[in-house]
């Protein structure tokens, strides 16, 4: 399960990926330019929360969520705004962009801290059946099944299956990463490493969710 950083400051990237890995459950991405996030959105990652830098040498924050909100990569995506001038301008830019909070540099941790919370609060509730209509034994197995998925065999086939035992289960936000994963593996020019980190992704997704929903 991915955390997307867009943060071109070095020194501010790291500080902010320190204070994240600490409450996150899953992998924080940090990248520095709007053509590499654009990378990753459009990649097979289902991203729940993306935390984005306004200003950027090569563009702006606002600009690219809207063209991944048009391109519906940002579906069930959480994204948040930086910026250290919060002009009125500025705040009318992230609401056009789909920003659902906007938030002033340098970020105070209890700030990040709240927008993870909610973050993972919201994945709950898209999952809450998961730990009442499903025995432990069978999500058990759904995760053993998941991990033994390689690149070598993988298949749309393969994924559409555990997709459908991912919506019986009633692990929601399991199915649209599956979903993101389905739609890459389609795509002419895909890469091995890249869905090799997806796989990586989905078992991310689900050690470090289903402890919070069936716990």
């Amino acid at each position: 399960m991915k955390l997307l950083l867009l943060e071109d400051d070095r020194q501010s990237a790291l500080a902010l990926i320190k204070s994240l890995e600490m409450q996150w459950p899953g992998v924080v991405d940090w990248v520095s330019s709007c053509n590499d996030a654009a990378v990753q959105l459009a990649g097979p990652h289902y991203i729940p929360l993306v935390i984005c830098e306004l200003n950027l040498p090569d563009g702006d924050g606002a600009h690219l969520l809207r063209l991944a909100h048009e391109k519906g990569q940002l579906a069930f995506t959480t994204t948040v705004m930086m910026t250290t001038h919060p002009q009125r301008q500025q705040v009318l830019q992230a609401r056009a962009a789909g920003a659902q909070r906007l938030v002033i540099k340098p970020l105070q941790p209890h700030v990040l801290h709240a927008s993870m919370d909610n973050v993972l609060e919201q994945l709950k509730r898209m999952n809450q059946g998961i730990g009442r209509q499903s025995p432990v034994e069978d999500i058990q197995v759904f995760a053993d099944d998941l991990t033994a998925l390689r690149v070598e065999n993988l298949t749309d086939r393969a994924l559409m299956h555990l997709y459908q035992r991912a919506t019986h289960l009633g692990f929601h936000s399991m199915t649209q990463a599956i979903t993101r994963l389905r739609h890459y593996l389609g795509r002419p020019g895909r890469r091995a490493t890249e869905i090799e980190s997806a796989l990586a992704a989905l078992n991310s997704h689900c050690t470090g969710l289903l402890p919070l929903l069936v716990g």
